[in-house]
């Protein structure tokens, strides 16, 4: 089951509000959900 905080952080991401250190988490989780 997927974390609620990320998916959270997701839907922040796509209407451009997240900050950059927000956006590097994003880009980590995805590193993590493709190996």
């Amino acid at each position: 089951m997927m974390d609620n905080t990320k998916i959270l952080l997701l839907d922040r991401f796509m209407r451009g509000e997240t900050s950059p250190e927000e956006e590097q988490q994003l880009l980590a989780w995805f590193r993590e959900v493709d190996s």
